[in-house]
């Protein structure tokens, strides 16, 4: 019976010890396949563009890109030479994508009857509310080229998610030499304007239309 009793709590103690060891190396493996996932994630790198603030927002391929002519846009006015921060024409960026846009320029084409000439330098602003009155100025300021009415905004830095509007507007400070009468506006010549990682990009036009562009905004007047 103590023979017995004995070789019975040796098979205890290696049943227990076994079921230990067991456990132990089943923590083990959940912990390695834990490590090796997070090990994984640091070693794979998040792709983004120059400028990203924060990595993983630029990716190189992004989703598609829809504009149209935003509601803020002004109406036709009236401007005087020298008169700085007016505002030509505002767009809306969305993307109905799962993958976000980065857009890094926009380069405006200037048209109507007006000149060049008639401007100082023109740079954008992002509205962050629900009036012109509430704005950032993002990119880069420009001139418009003499040869062919284009002005390109660089640096803009802006990132369009999934079903989140951004309107942009196109500023001007107007020259002192401007001449009276000359009428200008910008536009939305085509989607090549924009430089980005949209996969694809639809313009729309005033009915909602799909259109190869333009999409203009309404004319300034320069008066005395």
């Amino acid at each position: 019976m103590k023979k017995q009793t004995k070789i019975g709590v040796i098979v205890a103690l290696v049943v227990v010890l076994v079921g230990a060891v067991f456990i132990g190396q089943s923590e083990f493996m959940k912990g390695s396949l834990r490590d090796l996932f997070i090990k994984k994630a640091i070693q794979t790198p998040q792709i983004t563009l120059p400028g990203d603030e924060e990595p993983g927002i630029g990716i190189a391929q992004g989703g598609n890109l829809t504009v149209y002519i935003s509601d803020l846009s002004p109406n036709e006015q009236d401007v005087t030479m020298g008169e700085t921060g007016v505002v030509y024409t505002c767009i809306d960026l969305i993307t109905p994508s799962v993958l976000p846009v980065r857009i890094d320029s926009i380069d405006w084409h200037r048209y109507h009857t007006g000149d060049a000439n008639d401007f100082e330098k023109v740079y954008m602003y992002e509205i962050t509310g629900d009036s012109l009155d509430d704005y950032e100025l993002i990119g880069n300021e420009t001139t418009i080229s003499r040869d062919d009415n284009f002005a390109k905004v660089d640096d803009l830095n802006l990132v369009i998610q999934l079903n989140t509007a951004k309107t942009v507007c196109v500023v001007a400070d107007m020259s002192e030499s401007g001449i009276y009468g000359n009428q200008n506006g910008f536009d939305i010549s085509s989607d090549d304007v924009f430089e980005s990682n949209a996969n694809d990009i639809l313009l729309l036009d005033e009915d909602n239309d799909e259109t190869r562009g333009p999409i203009k905004g309404e004319l300034v007047k320069i008066v005395p």
